[in-house]
C-alpha cells in the first residue's frame, strides 16, 4: 500500500496520466455505443443489451473512480476536475441501478 502523500515515482507521468483518463474514455464510448446505437437498431433483441450498458455503467464507475485516483497519486494538474467526472459517473450509475431495481418491481 502506497502513502498518498507521498507520490509514486513514475518515468512518464504525461503518459500515466493519459493512461488514466483514456481507459474511461473507452469504457464510456462502448457503453454508448450498446446503449444508444445497438440496442435501438436490434429493436427487439436490443432488449437483450439493457443488462449489458449497465454492466458497462459500473465498469466505468469503477474506472473512473481508479483513474482519478492515479491522477491524485501522480499529482497532476487536472485530478480535481477529473474527481468531479468520477464522482458524477457514480452518481449517475447509482441513479441507473436504482431506476433498473425499480424497473423489476
Amino acid at each position: 500500500m502506497t502513502d498518498p502523500s507521498h507520490p509514486e515515482p513514475v518515468d512518464d507521468p504525461a503518459g500515466e496520466a493519459r493512461a488514466a483518463v483514456t481507459l474511461g474514455l473507452y469504457t464510456s464510448a462502448a457503453r454508448c455505443l450498446v446503449q444508444y446505437v445497438l440496442a435501438p437498431a436490434l429493436g427487439t433483441l436490443g432488449v437483450l443489451l439493457g443488462p449489458l450498458g449497465l454492466v458497462l455503467q459500473v465498469l466505468g464507475a469503477v474506472v473512473a473512480v481508479s483513474g482519478a485516483r492515479r491522477l491524485h497519486r501522480l499529482r497532476h494538474a487536472a485530478w480535481p476536475a477529473y474527481v468531479v467526472v468520477a464522482a458524477l459517473v457514480v452518481g449517475v450509475t447509482v441513479w441507473s441501478l436504482l431506476d433498473a431495481v425499480g424497473a423489476l418491481r
